[in-house]
Order: structure tokens, then sequence, then C-alpha cells
């Protein structure tokens, strides 16, 4: 049986939510530099400005951030 083909909202939805859980999971650096480096040669890889780049990571920490501290009350 064929798998379904997803749409580009799909992808980017399934996308986003993956990048969420890796974020919360795994470990982020705390250290402003060394984020921004990171995010610019991803971006420079993907072929993406860094600055759209900079906004999609400060979107994502943002609330990602925010769960740990209010975690941390529990």
């Amino acid at each position: 049986m064929p798998r379904p083909v997803l749409s580009e909202e799909e992808m980017g939805e399934i996308a986003l939510k993956y990048v969420k859980q890796k974020i919360l999971s795994d470990s982020v650096p705390m250290n402003a530099d060394k984020i921004r480096r990171e995010i610019g040669n991803t971006a420079k890889e993907l072929g993406i400005p860094p600055e759209k780049a900079i906004q999609f990571v400060v979107q994502i920490l943002s609330p990602a951030f925010e769960k740990v501290l209010a975690d941390l009350d529990k």
C-alpha cells in the first residue's frame, strides 16, 4: 500500500513539533555567542538568512525555556 503524501503545511507542522521536542530533550548551550554562531552556520548550510534563522530559534526557545522554568516550581 503506498504511503500518503504530506502537504507542505503538514510537513511544516511536523517539522516544528519535531524541533520543539528535540530542543526540550537535548541540551541547549546557555551562551548567546555559541548559539548565534551555530545558528549562523546552520543558516548558511540551509541557504536561509541568518536573521530569519535567529528569529525562528527565538520563537522556539522562548516557550521551551518558559516551560522549563515553570517546571522548576513544581
